[in-house]
């Protein structure tokens, strides 16, 4: 847009525009243009150029300018600062439309203003004042107040003058750290109990109502407010965990501080810091715990026979860290078990004896105890248990000798030894035994007695004298139990005998199994024969043994046999041919001396000879050369034989039988027909090596028929052992001249084929003719055929060995034909024909036997004959050629094997008495007729026993007591002794049958013994009950029940017990007589224990006996033995009412008396184990090694009377008089230390009555002690703990004391009194007494109680907390054992709830008692005191008053429990209580006043204090801010007053002047007043000026006073100045006076007079005087000054003097003197201030 406008001789122009033409932010320009001009003066030409020239525009700008944020603070977003003068204003520069153009200005703004205030836009703390055009302000000299909040306003001008108006957000000025409560900072527990993490919480540690707490920097450090453990670390919350990323390293047992900083948003910061807290990360360090009572011998004990109690002491628990807190006890019947008593503690204490429980024999219980330190670590160790044994041990056997069964006799005088077993103590066991010897039962004069460990036999040697020989000697064994208790055993006793036994004859072996003496053919059996004797202690056991030569072995070992026996068979054995054998026999009596006997050798061949051949000629191609020249060869009346081939490996050939005959197999031919001839064997023959020695022999025979051609020879040889071998039969032609030539072809003999040409062994073939068996029709010579053994020829039906039978037979009748020759063979009996031994398809069945009538039969190596099975030896007859007949023998029966016998049901051999119905008895009646019986106990003894011998010993199948003397038939089956008084009680006896088989092989069985018994049983122990318990009380009055132990018989045992019940202890020797009122007597077999069920009930409280007796095996009778009895008791315990008496039975309980006492305020510099006896408290006793001091305050810091005891270790004192089984209840009050080395978080302390120990804890500490203390608690916490004991003798040590000795505690108001108990008090069953303790949110709860039982005993208490009645939802029931009474410092209370306490006694009978506590409000606040206030009127408070009264109102209330007492104090301080100690008022009064001497008052200010303690037990005090009881006018003798010198120059005027005329300042101090000065009095007067009793009032907290009085016209001269105070009770002061004089004027100057100035040039010093040149009526003051310029004062400046001359040296800074000038001035200072000069110059020397 342009616009032209023509200017003439304007220098200025103007533009109008209609609305909307110039544009916002377009900038618009004024352009001027001039022509060139020229202008003539009259001196010169003025020449104007032309000109085209613009401006630099003007920006359109129709809004205001852009706002920018504006903050307070160097950061934005700064809500908080910590400076009340300055201020930091921040803001971001506005913008404005011409800042977007190109303009001449730097900026948009024009201008900023800036305003202060405390609301939005306001500007009341600094008004609005430019700035300029920056972007921040800095205001100081400011006056901000904390706490208030302020805003910043900035106002941006543009250049159009428009403005923009923007505040900042608010910025509170805090200028203080976040506040500290007196709350404390937290850990969970008492004690740190990790060394690497730890959690803490300081809630509601920290508050900043200004600014807020903004974030907290906690650490944790060895001292308060260190960072050593771990460096401040930032947390925002109130509670704070260190990392696990970096766990600490605590050190246990070291004190740790938790320090934490609160850092308020304006950055200011509190510090707080715990107190010491230790760590403890481990239970108490175990100690050793002891079965028994201490002091004892035994340290630890592990049985006992005392069933009363059970005792355990234990001693080295300590916990280094802490403190042990209490001790639990538990008792079970296993390691780790509760079953007897659960756990319950039980204080302090170290011992513990349970006596209320009844304890079972042959139990062991276990007792666990349980230390538990203060951080709830806790350490459990048990015992290793005791037995509970009130029992001897059973009484055990005691045998003679250490062998198996026991020794009847001995050989050796100087040893003997013994064994027992049966020896048990089923309860504790064995612990030692004790033996002795003598020669009469329990006699010692053998032996005196000895102890033994634990073993079975034991011996003596060397023993001096010798033992007697014919008497007999006792070995008594005495066996004690752990537990001490001990049983007696006596053996049955031993003889001596030094003699051996004598073998009169033998041993032998039987010639029944020989042909030949000296030998033996049997391969498998021996029979041994001998005799042998004993006298003294007969034959006990025998040897036999077999060796095959001197000092050689067999494979059978020796073979034991009993010492009845006189012969033996020894049977399957492996006898080898051609060997010798002895049996060697070793017998030995009873006292086991042995005789040695060794048979004869005997030469055993079980084999017969090989059969052999004639050495005949023959043609063969092998040339055998057999052969002899003269040899086989005939004579008339003898052959001459050769033959060879018989051989016995063995035992050699003995000889040859040869028949010779006419027919086969005949011998008719011989010299004595029928009878063989025999030759000898000879060794002169000619050797044919494998075939040996040519044997030759001339047999003489009867003559040959003329006409026989044929001789039939058969021959055999004999070995040595008297065995044949098969025959050899050959037919040999008589050629004559001689010569006899063998048949070599033949026809058969018999119709079988029988022939002598055939091969050996072999048949022809039969003749065709068939044979005829007349055995069933024989009417020929008959035969009877005999089974013999040996070289015996008596038919046998048995035979030992099963490789061996023989036969013989003989021609029992002659009717028909004569046999012409004999077969024999062997078989089953039951057979017709031989089968069964010999293989029919590969065997030859039939054996010849030719003219010979008895034959042997050997089975092969390897094969036996059966075992029981009969066989017969056949015997075929040939009557002829083709006639035959089989005989054969009754048979014989195999026994090798001794006679069989049988164990099966009543098979045995027994022994009864006569006319007892018992199959068998272990047991007999001494000297009572018994039978042996051995029925049954062989198998077939009809047919298999041939004979029974009986005889009776003492030693299974011995001899040495009883023979019967005479053989029993194998029928008879018993045998009846009536001679038993030769038989000792106490010694077993055996029966032993000797039963003889057939085959001589004889077998002894023995009976498993008897024992006769002269001795009834020996009592045991009778328990009323069934369990492992003795009852002492039961609950049911229809059930008796009883168990018993500790009967035994030795003699024969307990066969039944007998029980009853009665209602008297009492026996009688007579069994029928004994009192059994209520059950009769009762057999009940082998039971121990009985239950019955009861019609009509038994009595209550009355007393019934069990009683019981044993009989034995045999009758006999045991003493009655009766119980203790049971007592019968249906009711529960009865609760009982407890009535606290109130009286104290300690001395000075509140150590109000000492013979002196240490201040309150002292406490904390005084060491008090420094302090004199005088300071302990009168009536207690100092503990060795411990402090105490008797504290006093005038304060009410005592929780009773004025003093309170401080102890480190413990005070005590003697109680007397006491109730013996009294109940009395211990309460008192302790505290922590207020003094500053107690910087533990913790403390405990403990209560002792004798024996009985209780660790108590004070509340962990509820504030802290960084800082001041809070006026809203008191100085102390007293904590109240209760306990209760029971009297167990007539005086008892009361101990008070800290557990720690290194700083103590404060413990006040110990109280002892006695509790009556009543059970009829008529409150409904509730008799439990309960209260709840409750002190900086440590809470406690606390029940007492009592029961009765008129019956039986209480045995345990129970208790639990819950919300009603018998609940448990706060605490489940637990056991304190006979404590009567408990309480529970780990309950969570709730704020005005209801809680119960419920209380269970159980008594012995196992019945229980249950009691309540009444409702029990839960009030953890402390009474409400709202005001104490000094006045007799209801909400008046005065100040002051002049009477020597007191006078005080109240207002308090308690909406929870309500208002138990209040008490009422005056002392001289808050709390304090130095006029008049607390005394208890009427709260509903409202108010109280008392008199006092005005002694006591007068001048002093007195302060009532309140103290109220609720229902509940809280106490709060509160005390009144004070009146002053005076009636003196203010004291002005310490008053001081002046003026302030006031001058017209700067120039202060002196003391007591000013030159001021119309002003005056007075100043005033030291008017004293008790109760205050209310106003003050001010006269002031002068020649011009009246001021006449100006009324002044200040606050009493001022010290100086200070007054301004204006406008005056005082003149010159003298003013008087008047002050008089009055006090608040209108009481006026002696006036003081004050004049000062008002002095205008300056000095007068002498101007004829000058200075006097002096230069000495040796000293460098200035003299200068000005004497007599000034004046003044008052007293004039000197100012001099001295310079090298006019004015200056470099060389002395402003030096004040009242002298009128001075000294000055010339400064070392001025090196040049030489014509120097020196300028002086002096002034003159008049009193009020004014001054006169005078100057002087001089010039030094060159």
């Amino acid at each position: 847009m342009d616009k032209d406008l023509k200017l003439h001789r304007h220098e200025f122009v103007n533009f109008k525009f209609e609305p909307g033409e110039l544009i916002h932010g377009q900038r618009y320009k004024i352009c001027i243009h001039t022509e060139y001009t020229e202008i003539k003066f009259e001196e010169w030409t003025q020449v104007l150029p032309e000109l085209n020239t613009c401006t630099d525009g003007v920006v359109v700008d129709l809004t205001s300018p852009t706002p920018g944020k504006v903050w307070i603070g160097n950061v934005e977003g700064t809500g908080y600062q910590t400076s009340t003068t300055d201020m930091y204003v921040n803001w971001e520069t506005f913008l404005d439309v011409e800042s977007l153009t190109v303009i001449s200005h730097s900026s948009g703004i024009q201008d900023y203003q800036l305003g202060i205030g405390t609301a939005v836009g306001g500007n009341d703390v600094v008004a609005f004042h430019s700035v300029g055009v920056v972007n921040h302000a800095v205001l100081h000299g400011l006056f901000l107040q904390s706490g208030h909040t302020y805003y910043a306003t900035i106002k941006a001008m543009d250049y159009a003058r428009r403005t923009t108006i923007v505040t900042s957000d608010p910025v509170v000025v805090d200028t203080t750290p976040p506040r500290k409560s007196d709350d404390p900072i937290t850990i969970s527990g008492r004690h740190i109990v990790s060394n690497s993490e730890i959690e803490a919480c300081w809630k509601k540690v920290f508050v900043d109502p200004e600014s807020t707490v903004d974030y907290y920097m906690w650490s944790i450090g060895s001292q308060p407010g260190y960072d050593d453990i771990m460096e401040f670390t930032r947390e925002e919350t109130e509670c704070g965990e260190n990392s696990k990323l970096n766990p600490l390293d605590l050190k246990e047992g070291h004190s740790y501080y938790i320090s934490v900083k609160a850092i308020n948003k304006a950055g200011l910061m509190s510090l707080a810091t715990s107190w010491a807290y230790i760590v403890d990360l481990s239970p108490p360090i175990a100690g050793h715990i002891y079965d028994g009572v201490p002091g004892s011998e035994l340290a630890d004990i592990d049985f006992q026979t005392d069933m009363s109690a059970l005792n355990v002491y234990w001693e080295g628990f300590h916990d280094p860290h802490s403190a042990i807190k209490e001790y639990y006890i538990s008792v079970g019947t296993c390691q780790s078990c509760d079953d007897v008593i659960g756990r319950q503690g039980i204080g302090i204490v170290s011992s513990f004896k349970l006596d209320h429980v009844h304890f079972g024999v042959g139990l062991t219980y276990y007792t666990s105890l349980t230390a538990c330190n203060t951080a709830d670590y806790c350490t459990t160790v048990m015992t290793d248990g005791v037995m509970m044994d009130n029992s001897p041990p059973s009484v055990g056997l005691v045998m003679d000798g250490t062998r198996e069964h026991d020794t009847e006799y001995q050989s050796i005088r100087t040893y003997f030894g013994a064994k027992w077993h049966g020896f048990v103590d089923p309860q504790s066991g064995l612990d030692h035994y004790v033996w002795w010897a003598g020669t009469t039962v329990g006699g010692d004069d053998i032996l005196s007695p000895q102890k033994l460990h634990l073993t079975t036999t034991a011996a003596v040697f060397n023993l001096s004298p010798e033992l007697p020989v014919g008497k007999r000697v006792y070995v008594t064994v005495r066996a004690y139990n752990k537990a001490g208790l001990y049983t007696d055993s006596t053996s049955n006793g031993f003889l001596i005998d030094t003699t051996a036994p004598v073998i009169s004859s033998g041993p032998q072996f039987a010639s029944s199994f020989s042909l030949v003496p000296g030998t033996q053919f049997y391969r498998t059996l021996m029979k041994v024969e001998w005799s042998v004797n004993d006298a003294e202690s007969h034959i006990d056991r025998q040897y036999l043994s077999i060796k095959s030569h001197m000092g050689g072995e067999f494979d059978l070992a020796s073979t034991k046999v009993n010492g009845i026996a006189r012969d033996f068979i020894l049977t399957g054995l492996k006898l080898h041919d051609g060997v010798t054998y002895y049996v060697n026999l070793i017998s030995c009596n009873g006292a086991q001396i042995c005789t040695t006997a060794t048979t004869s050798g005997i030469m055993v061949d079980t084999t017969p000879p090989s059969r052999g051949m004639f050495a005949v000629r023959t043609d063969h191609a092998a040339n055998l050369s057999r052969h002899s020249d003269a040899w086989m060869t005939w004579e008339k009346t003898a052959v001459n034989l050769a033959w060879l081939g018989f051989v016995d490996l063995h035992s050699l050939i003995s000889h040859y039988y040869i028949n010779v005959g006419s027919t086969f197999m005949g011998s008719d031919l011989n010299e004595e027909p029928g009878t063989p001839a025999r030759v000898e064997y000879t060794k002169s023959g000619e050797d044919k090596y494998d075939e040996g020695i040519v044997q030759t022999a001339k047999v003489k025979t009867s003559n040959y028929d003329a006409n026989q051609k044929f001789v039939y020879i058969t021959m055999w040889a004999v070995n040595k052992v008297g065995l044949e071998s098969a025959i050899i039969h050959f037919q040999f032609e008589k050629i004559p001249g001689g010569d006899l030539s063998l048949t070599r072809r033949c026809v058969a003999f018999t119709c079988e084929g029988h022939c002598v040409c055939a091969p050996q062994d072999k048949l022809c073939h039969p003749s065709g003719t068939a044979c005829q068996n007349v055995s069933s029709s024989n009417q020929n010579n008959m035969l009877q055929v005999y089974d013999v053994a040996g070289s015996g020829t008596e038919d046998v039906d048995y035979t030992p060995s099963n490789v061996v039978l023989q036969g013989r037979w003989a021609i029992v009748n002659n009717f028909g034909d004569a046999p012409d020759w004999y077969q024999w063979s062997v078989g089953y009996t039951e057979k017709p024909s031989p089968e069964g031994v010999f293989n029919q398809a590969t065997e030859r069945i039939w054996h010849d036997a030719g003219q010979n009538l008895k034959q042997i039969f050997q089975t092969e190596q390897g094969v036996y004959l059966k075992e029981t099975v009969k066989y017969s030896f056949f015997v075929k007859v040939w009557y002829d050629e083709n006639t035959f007949a089989i005989f054969k023998s009754d048979g014989v029966t195999i026994a090798t094997q001794r006679p069989f016998v049988t164990n099966i049901l009543g098979s045995a051999v027994r022994e009864k008495m006569l006319g007892s119905s018992f199959v068998d008895q272990d047991f007999m009646k001494g000297g009572y007729p018994f039978s042996v019986e051995w029925k049954n106990k062989f198998l077939d003894a009809e047919n298999a026993i041939k004979t029974f011998h009986l005889y009776i010993s003492t030693y299974p199948g011995g001899h040495d007591i009883m023979d019967i003397g005479e053989d029993l038939p194998g029928t008879q089956t018993s045998f009846d002794v009536m001679r038993s008084s030769v038989l000792l009680p106490g010694i077993t006896y055996y029966s032993n049958v000797l039963a003889y088989g057939f085959s001589d092989i004889h077998h002894t069985e023995s009976s498993d013994g008897f024992k006769p018994d002269k001795y009834k049983p020996v009592e045991g122990i009778v328990f009323d009950g069934i369990g492992l318990h003795d009852l002492e009380f039961q609950n049911k009055s229809d059930i008796v029940a009883a168990h018993w132990h500790g009967f035994s018989d030795i003699g024969s045992g307990v066969r039944v017990y007998y029980w009853c019940v009665g209602s008297t202890p009492q026996v009688t020797r007579k069994h029928a007589d004994v009192e059994c009122g209520h059950v009769g007597w009762e057999a009940v077999g082998l039971h121990t224990s009985v239950s019955r069920t009861l019609t009509p009930p038994l009595n209550h409280s009355n007393t019934y006996y069990n009683k019981v007796y044993a009989v034995d095996n045999v009758g006999y009778k045991s003493t009655v033995v009766v119980s203790d009895g049971v007592t019968i008791d249906t009711t529960p315990p009865e609760p009982q009412y407890l009535f606290h008496i109130g009286r104290n039975i300690l001395n000075n309980p509140s150590f109000e008396t000492s013979p002196n006492v240490l201040q309150s305020g002292d406490v904390n510099a005084t060491n008090i184990c420094n302090v004199s006896v005088d300071y302990q408290p009168s009536g207690w006793n100092l503990s060795s090694g411990g402090c105490a001091a008797v504290v006093s305050s005038n304060k009410n810091l005592a929780r009773d009377g004025l003093s309170f005891l401080f102890v480190r270790g413990s005070v005590s004192q003697i109680l007397s008089g006491l109730m013996v089984g009294g109940l009395y209840r211990v309460s008192f009050f302790s505290s922590h230390l207020s003094i500053s080395s107690s910087t533990q978080s913790n403390k405990e302390g403990f209560i002792q009555v004798d024996n009985k120990k209780h660790v108590f804890l004070i509340y962990t500490k509820a504030y802290r002690g960084d800082g001041g203390q809070s006026t809203a608690r008191g100085e102390i916490s007293w904590h109240k703990h209760t306990f209760y004991f029971v009297a167990r003798e007539g005086s008892a040590v009361f101990e008070l004391g800290s557990v720690d000795d290194r700083t103590g505690i404060y413990v006040d108001n110990a109280v002892v009194d006695h509790v009556e108990r009543d059970q009829n008090n008529g409150t409904s069953g509730l008799h439990v007494q309960a209260h709840v303790v409750y002190l900086h949110e440590w809470g406690s709860v606390h029940g007492s109680w009592s029961f009765i039982e008129d019956v039986s005993s209480i045995t345990e208490y129970l208790w639990a907390i819950g919300y009603t009645r018998g609940g448990t939802q706060l605490q489940n029931f637990q056991s304190v054992g006979l404590s009567n009474f408990a309480y529970n410092a780990m309950v969570s209370l709730t704020h005005n709830s209801y809680i119960y306490v419920t209380a269970i006694a159980k008594n012995s009978a196992s019945l229980q008692g249950v009691s309540y506590s009444d409702k029990i409000l839960v009030d953890l606040t402390p009474p409400n005191i709202e005001e104490v206030l000094d006045g007799d009127f209801l909400g008046e408070d005065l100040d002051s008053w002049k009477e020597s009264t007191v006078y005080v109102n109240w207002k308090v209330t308690d909406d929870e429990s309500g208002l138990d007492y209040c008490e009422w104090a005056i002392g001289y301080q808050p709390k304090g209580t130095e006029v008049q100690r607390f005394e208890r008022i009427t709260i509903s009064d409202g108010r109280a006043y008392k008199d006092f001497d005005a002694s006591v008052l007068q001048g002093k200010t007195v302060y009532s204090t309140l103290q109220c303690q609720n229902n509940a037990g809280l106490i709060s005090s509160l005390s009144s801010d004070g009146v002053i009881i005076y009636d003196q006018p203010p004291s002005m003798a310490s008053a001081v007053i002046k003026t302030l010198p006031l001058s017209l120059t700067e120039y202060p005027a002196l003391d007591y002047y000013q030159s001021v005329t119309n002003n005056l300042k007075i100043v005033w101090s030291g008017v004293e007043d008790k109760i205050g000065v209310q106003q003050y009095k001010l006269s002031v007067s002068s020649n011009q000026y009246n001021l006449n009793g100006e009324g002044l009032t200040f606050s009493d907290a001022q010290e100086i006073l200070f007054t301004n009085i204006g406008n005056l016209e005082l003149g010159q001269g003298q003013i008087n100045v008047t002050l008089q105070a009055i006090n608040k009770l209108l009481e006026r002061s002696l006036p003081l006076h004050y004049n000062l004089t008002v002095e205008s004027g300056n000095p007068v100057k002498d101007a004829s007079k000058e200075l006097s100035m002096t230069w000495r040039g040796s000293d460098k010093e200035f003299d200068v005087s000005w004497d007599s040149i000034f004046s003044s009526q008052h007293l004039l003051r000197f100012e001099v000054s001295a310079g090298t310029a006019q004015g200056g004062s470099d060389i002395v400046q402003w030096q004040e003097t009242l002298s009128t001359r001075v000294t000055f040296r010339l400064p070392n800074s001025i090196i040049s003197t030489s014509r120097l000038k020196v300028y002086m001035i002096v002034r003159a200072i008049a009193a009020g201030g004014g001054y006169t000069d005078i100057t002087g110059i001089i010039i030094l020397p060159a």
